[in-house]
C-alpha cells in the first residue's frame, strides 16, 4: 500500500474528496459464497488541492484522512449513523481529529477477519513478552 500526495486531482474522481482509496487485485471464487479479492496492490490519493495540518496551522487532520482511507483498505465502508463512535463517516469536519478507530471499527473489523478480544489480548502478551 502507498499513500501518495496529489497535487492535481484526477477529474474522474470525485472533487470533494479529500482522499481516495484504489484496490487492484484478482477476483477468485466469483459469484459464490466464497468469493474474495487477492489484494495486488493498494494505492491512497491524498487530494492536497485541500488545506491539511500538521502542514499548515488549521486544516484538515491529515493522519485522521489517512485512517479513514486505511479503513477502506481494511473493507470498511462508509458509516452514516452519527451517533456511532467511528471514523468512517462520509465526511469530515474541518479541523476534527480522530485519534484511532472507533469501537464500530474495532468491531466490525473483529467480525470481518473473525478475531474476538481474547485473539487480540494474545497477541498483546507475545508482544509485550518479546
Amino acid at each position: 500500500m502507498a499513500i501518495y500526495k496529489a497535487s492535481t486531482w484526477n477529474q474522474e474522481l470525485p472533487r470533494t474528496a479529500l482522499a481516495v482509496t484504489q484496490i487492484f487485485g484478482i477476483r477468485h471464487n466469483n459469484g459464490t459464497p466464497s468469493e474474495y479479492v487477492q489484494i495486488i496492490e493498494a494505492d491512497v490519493l491524498i487530494n492536497w488541492s485541500y488545506q491539511f495540518y500538521p502542514t499548515v496551522v488549521s486544516g484538515y487532520d491529515l493522519y485522521s484522512v489517512a485512517l479513514h482511507e486505511l479503513g477502506h483498505f481494511l473493507g470498511l465502508g462508509h458509516v452514516y449513523d452519527y451517533n456511532l463512535d467511528s471514523v468512517m463517516f462520509t465526511t469530515i469536519g474541518y479541523s476534527t481529529v480522530f485519534p484511532g478507530p472507533g469501537a464500530d471499527d474495532v468491531s466490525k473489523l473483529r467480525s470481518k477477519y473473525n478475531r474476538g478480544h481474547q485473539y487480540w489480548q494474545r497477541r498483546r502478551r507475545r508482544a509485550d513478552n518479546s
